[in-house]
């Protein structure tokens, strides 16, 4: 009884709080100086209303970088904006979902078709014009969610759009993974429930992100890939892939140090 209180308050409250904003947001995202102000309050306010705490190693980003994280589930939006102001690359049907889609569109998320051979000229220009404008896009080149306990490979089509730049583009890989559920460390399965994947329908994975006891999740920020590594996008995609699939491995093995920052 006392979860499902829980999870109706925390809905009631995320609901008010997200149509609160909206509007604003709709005037900011016109404004280059206001577009990432409500974003990033945002998800920071998600975070504190959910009990979750994110754990950040690394430096953050500089603006027009490639971000290449591993991907989770819809809660990644979340947890990495609340970190750096970023937009998203996502695919087109996420654009038509009630409220979520319009979220994406408000945090100018570039929308792109994954099916084989429908990835454009055009796509990979979209892309490029929103690096040379200094925008942090965040890309999952898996292509889909995991149970959070391995890594795909690599889609490496998306990275075309750095291989256009004039300007050389910092490509930086992350790693992500749920870590301690009440300030122990997370198992197997408690992992793969967090996770959203297969055929789970979205608002059970919602309810169940609502009613989450005190999470912390881990974020790494790797170095920038290396200039032997920008050579093309398959080399891109092949040295972000191990770099990411390393991070993971240190988190639940929990061979981190000691001095995350706390967000």
């Amino acid at each position: 009884m006392a979860r499902f209180v829980k999870i109706f308050l925390r809905f009631i409250i995320f609901f008010a709080f997200t149509l609160a904003l909206i509007p604003l947001q709709i005037i900011f995202v016109f404004v280059p100086r206001l577009r990432d102000v409500i974003p990033i309050f945002y998800h920071r306010m998600m975070l504190k209303l959910l009990g979750v705490r994110v754990r950040v190693w690394g430096a953050e980003p500089v603006k027009g970088a490639l971000l290449v994280c591993n991907h989770l589930s819809w809660f990644d939006i979340v947890l990495i904006g609340s970190i750096a102001p970023v937009s998203f690359v996502a695919k087109k049907e996420v654009k038509t979902w009630p409220l979520f889609g319009l979220l994406a569109q408000l945090q100018r998320t570039v929308f792109v078709d994954r099916q084989p051979g429908r990835h454009t000229v055009a796509t990979s220009n979209q892309l490029a014009r929103r690096l040379a404008a200094k925008d942090r896009l965040v890309l999952f080149p898996e292509g889909t969610s995991t149970d959070g306990l391995r890594i795909l490979p690599f889609k490496s089509s998306l990275f075309a759009s750095v291989e256009r730049q004039a300007e050389p583009v910092q490509v930086q890989p992350m790693s992500m993974a749920f870590s301690d559920l009440c300030n122990i460390a997370m198992g197997r399965r408690q992992r793969q429930t967090y996770a959203w994947v297969g055929d789970v329908a979205f608002l059970p994975h919602l309810l169940s992100i609502f009613g989450t006891p005190p999470l912390t999740v881990d974020i790494i920020f790797h170095p920038p890939l290396a200039e032997a590594d920008m050579v093309d996008r398959k080399s891109m995609a092949r040295a972000s892939e191990q770099m990411v699939r390393n991070g993971l491995d240190d988190i639940l093995c929990r061979r981190l140090a000691v001095n995350a920052e706390n967000r």
